[in-house]
């Protein structure tokens, strides 16, 4: 079977939860022997053009793109008169048997348009909300979580990336926001901007109902994009598989200091913001913070954290590491947090500490909160509240008994491979 695996961005320049799930679908099925492509953006650039430069190192092929996205906001970007052309010739070209698209953003529509207009199956994997966000997240300017899609309350949104917006936002709790949405219903704000917003939405809708099977990884995001309005019948869920995780054994320093994690991209949504206060806020002076991430990815966000650690010596930076280095950096830890600020869908690393048995603690929020059962198989922690995060922490340091019970609930989630010889069995049926 030829495949073609369209995701935003693929390693090794580019390192995700999305990116890495795309890898290992790659190479899964070029082991069971299909001719594998992937497309991927490498690069935006001026202007309308398309561009690749294509590599079989990995045994597939991989195309990485230069994305002309032009003067326009890409976060409005869903249709591109050059990319799906360019998606049309290469399917073509390699006779593509099913188009399978991670996630959507930046190439996902074009790609879809493209195998529809052809009458090539399509599969769509929602790993975040950029069907019903054009910033990906569901996450307001003033920080709080939307609610879903609506045209003028995207708009504003838009608007508010931009500083002097962004500014007035903050300091009003989300009040200016709420004003800015009444300008624009009133028409004092550009109806332009809200058609461009309203088309997007409508445009990205009419692609997803057109797309022959669409995942979703968690309960929870499909609950989400069932409250925007999409039919039951158009979204299955499909939960996401790891690889194989050896059992986590806490290696023991001289000090015996308690040793907190965190592992992931280093961006606001993620929330190290709030760990870093939760640390700080600890009612016991022994303790460290490693924070494992690459720093590259927004270094505004990275300066801020490093001004927030004020030279502790306790809080590290490591950078990213190496996927075989996991169980090392796991050895070196007491728990895991995951602070993120936004609906998390299913977090890889999440499924991976409870598979290694690493006791983890994470927001009471999205897929978070549907992975971890309070107490039994993790601890929760309102989003964004610093004390509450150090409470965990802190019962978690005092007694040695919960953290045995959360050690000992190695928690038994698909494998990939479980998870691949599932999606191969669907591309099948799409054939027949």
């Amino acid at each position: 079977m030829n495949l073609l695996i369209v995701v935003p961005h693929f390693p090794p320049s580019h390192v995700g939860g999305v990116e890495n799930i795309a890898q290992y679908y790659a190479e899964w099925m070029h082991r069971a022997g299909h001719r594998v492509d992937v497309v991927c953006v490498e690069q935006l650039a001026d202007g309308d053009s398309v561009t690749a430069v294509r590599s079989s190192d990995a045994g597939y092929m991989v195309h990485r793109l230069t994305l002309g996205v032009g003067s326009s906001n890409f976060r409005l970007l869903h249709a591109h008169d050059a990319l799906r052309a360019w998606f049309e010739a290469l399917i073509h070209e390699r006779s593509t048997d099913v188009l399978h698209v991670h996630s959507g953003y930046l190439t996902g529509a074009p790609a879809l348009a493209a195998a529809q207009h052809l009458s090539v199956p399509t599969v769509l994997t929602l790993h975040d909300y950029w069907f019903i966000c054009p910033r990906l997240t569901l996450l307001q300017p003033d920080g709080s979580s939307c609610s879903g899609p609506e045209a003028a309350k995207c708009t504003w949104c838009l608007q508010s990336e931009q500083r002097r917006y962004l500014w007035a936002d903050r300091v009003t709790a989300g009040t200016a926001g709420r004003v800015g949405r009444a300008l624009v219903n009133a028409s004092l704000v550009s109806r332009s901007a809200v058609e461009q917003v309203q088309q997007r939405n409508d445009h990205l809708r009419s692609i997803l109902m057109a797309t022959d099977i669409v995942l979703s990884p968690s309960q929870f995001l499909r609950s989400l994009m069932l409250d925007a309005g999409f039919p039951a019948e158009r979204i299955r869920v499909q939960v996401t598989g790891i690889a194989p995780q050896p059992q986590w054994v806490r290696r023991r320093a001289t000090n015996d200091a308690f040793n907190i994690g965190y592992a992931g991209r280093i961006v606001e949504p993620k929330g190290v913001h709030v760990l870093i206060d939760a640390v700080r806020a600890l009612p016991f002076d022994n303790w460290t913070l490693a924070i494992h991430g690459p720093t590259t990815v927004d270094a505004r966000y990275v300066s801020r954290l490093q001004a927030m650690a004020a030279g502790d010596s306790r809080i590290q930076f490591k950078g990213a590491f190496p996927g075989d280095q996991q169980a090392r950096v796991f050895a070196e830890l007491d728990v895991l947090v995951v602070p993120s600020v936004w609906y998390e869908n299913r977090p890889l690393t999440i499924l991976e500490a409870q598979s290694a048995g690493l006791p983890v603690v994470a927001s009471r929020l999205g897929g978070m909160a549907e992975l971890i059962d309070h107490g039994r198989t993790g601890l929760l922690f309102n989003p964004g509240d610093t004390q509450d995060l150090a409470t965990q922490l802190t019962a978690l340091r005092q007694d040695p008994h919960l953290a045995d019970h959360l050690a000992s609930q190695r928690t038994n989630v698909l494998s990939m491979d479980q998870e691949l010889a599932s999606i191969d069995t669907l591309y099948a049926g799409l054939q027949g």
